[in-house]
């Protein structure tokens, strides 16, 4: 968990300003954010991601770097990878013909073809659906106004206390 935070706190000193053409971010940004997603995906998978606090802390996170373009197409891969394997779990494998090409969503197509041994939800369900509601209401985006959006203090668990979600 440890390279979890470290990742996570660098991505937010980088990814949290905007972006310039010269900026180290805008070098970096794509495969930070996608570095991001797929460690958090592979933890989930091996359930190194057991509470809900986790999943809080990436979309507090998420929010902030909404305006990276970068980030949003990495986070519509994973959530459309996502969504074919559990659509093809609902009506079968033939039903939904498009290719997932994420290797590491690819993993979640091993395990949804095992027998469930538990009453849970599965975890490529859970990580849809925390994927799915990661960036927020996609509204939000549009009246979203960068003048006030440092409102919130940078430090992901004084934000949280200040919001009290």
């Amino acid at each position: 968990m440890h390279f979890f935070f470290f990742l996570s706190g660098g991505s937010l000193i980088l990814l949290s300003a905007g972006i310039g053409a010269q900026d180290v971010a805008s070098v970096v940004a794509s495969k930070l954010t996608q570095t991001l997603l797929d460690e958090f995906l592979c933890a989930s998978l091996l359930e190194q991601i057991p509470s809900p606090p986790y999943w809080k802390t990436l979309s507090f996170l998420s929010r902030r770097w909404r305006h990276q373009v970068s980030f949003i197409e990495n986070w519509a891969r994973k959530v459309l990878s996502l969504s074919v394997l559990i659509v093809q779990e609902i009506y079968g494998e033939n039903y939904c013909t498009i290719k997932i090409t994420d290797d590491q969503v690819k993993l979640f197509s091993a395990e949804a073809k095992k027998p469930a041994e538990s009453v849970t939800m599965p975890v490529l369900h859970v990580c849809w659906f925390q994927l799915m509601h990661l960036i927020g209401n996609p509204a939000d985006i549009i009246s979203h106004d960068p003048r006030i959006a440092g409102a919130l203090p940078a430090n992901p668990l004084r934000a949280l206390l200040t919001t009290g979600e």
